[in-house]
């Protein structure tokens, strides 16, 4: 009877140790996918960069950034951060992505869906698929496709209706 129970505590530590390597295999594949689009994005290695991947859920990263370079990949959903900080890349994915003050010259890009700079912009706005909009664009705005404005503008557009007037 003993000698069954070990057995069987041994194969559900097996399994349980099996489960946790795919966790982390897993994981180790986001961060490396992450790294990847940036790179493409960018024609930059990052060597240094911090690597900040979510999930497709609602994604907050405004508590996740670093002193130094970082790279947040929201791989879908309504992904938002705080300040996006100079030499910083945000990946939104599909869905409403957001970075309440891009005033740092940092890299967002939405993807599809509705995204927005909720203040300034002195970085670069690539917004994709969707109405995207930024309220100052004092960078390059690159809406994409889709209905996008920039309400006061003193940078560079491209694909975007500008609604108010500096």
């Amino acid at each position: 009877m003993m000698k069954r129970i070990f057995m069987l505590l041994a194969l559900a530590l097996m399994l349980v140790a099996s489960m946790a390597l795919s966790g982390v295999a897993q994981a180790a594949t986001l961060k490396a996918q992450c790294k990847q689009q940036a790179q493409s994005l960018t024609g930059s290695t990052l060597t240094g960069y911090n690597i900040v991947v979510g999930n497709d859920n609602n994604n907050d990263f405004t508590s996740k950034a670093t002193e130094g370079g970082d790279v947040f990949c929201g791989f879908g959903g309504d992904d938002s951060i705080g300040i996006l900080a100079e030499g910083d890349i945000f990946i939104g994915g599909a869905g409403k992505d957001s970075v309440d003050d891009n005033s740092s010259t940092g890299t967002f890009n939405g993807g599809a869906g509705n995204d927005s700079v909720e203040t300034f912009n002195n970085g670069t706005f690539n917004g994709g698929d969707g109405t995207d909009s930024v309220t100052y664009n004092y960078g390059t705005f690159n809406g994409g496709a889709g209905d996008d404005s920039v309400t006061y503008n003193y940078g560079n557009l491209s694909s975007v209706e500008v609604v108010g007037s500096p």
